[in-house]
């Protein structure tokens, strides 16, 4: 059986997974290793080795990705069609309840979208700031190899320990972004599928007004008054 990526390892420990679930379940936003180690009075280090050796941020990335597309995909096309099939049916203010529903599901995904396409460009960015970090750190690295500028020992390890973690997190950021933005394309894709539908239905409504006034039945009823041969 394959397990998602989030679920828990089989080198995991109970304690290990249920810091992991407490960190996954922070919004993406404000989701830290520093939440967690308040969360169970434990010191940040301890949450940093764990998360680092159980891979936490590249783990919570792929859950993100997978919730943000089952959140989009919760109307489905059956349930749109569905939905479509009883907006000629009114309520007592003459208001059809499952156009009111499929509106309020376009506004969902539309601030879904939003919502996602905001976290690409904040990602995008700090993905910029530390490729900016990465690049100077490797400038001075150059730099010392070529006889340009004298670095102590102590410093030159702290900065081949900086480029190696700044690369791993300008990754992991890349990555992120790139799902945030299909996630948000894709809810976007939606939100405008479903007010097409509303459009067409609209139009189609006041067609039939519009033939009702003139005293002309809509076409269906006619073909169903010639079957039955009235």
């Amino acid at each position: 059986m394959i397990r998602e990526f989030w679920e828990r390892r089989p080198q995991e420990t109970a304690i290990a997974y249920e810091r992991f679930r407490y960190y996954l379940s922070l919004a993406p936003e404000t989701r830290s290793f520093n939440a967690v180690a308040k969360r169970f009075r434990v010191t940040l280090p301890t949450i940093a080795v764990i998360a680092k050796k159980h891979q936490w941020r590249e783990r919570a990335s792929s859950y993100d990705r997978r919730t943000g597309e089952s959140t989009v995909a919760v109307a489905t096309e059956a349930t749109i069609a569905e939905a479509l099939s009883q907006l000629n049916k009114v309520d007592e203010q003459g208001e059809s309840p499952a156009g009111r529903a499929l509106e309020e599901y376009r506004q969902e995904v539309e601030r879904l979208g939003r919502q996602q396409m905001d976290l690409a460009k904040r990602l995008t960015k700090a993905a910029i700031d530390h490729s900016k970090n990465l690049e100077w750190s490797i400038e001075r690295v150059t730099k010392h190899r070529q006889g340009e500028e004298e670095i102590e020992p102590r410093l030159l390890v702290g900065l081949h320990e900086a480029i190696e973690k700044t690369a791993k997190t300008l990754a992991t950021l890349t990555t992120a972004s790139t799902m945030a933005m299909g996630t948000g394309q894709e809810a976007w894709g939606r939100a405008i599928a479903v007010d097409r539908m509303l459009l067409e239905f609209r139009r189609l409504i006041e067609v039939e007004a519009q033939a009702q006034s003139e005293g002309v039945l809509p076409v269906d009823v006619r073909c169903e008054e010639s079957a039955s041969g009235g």
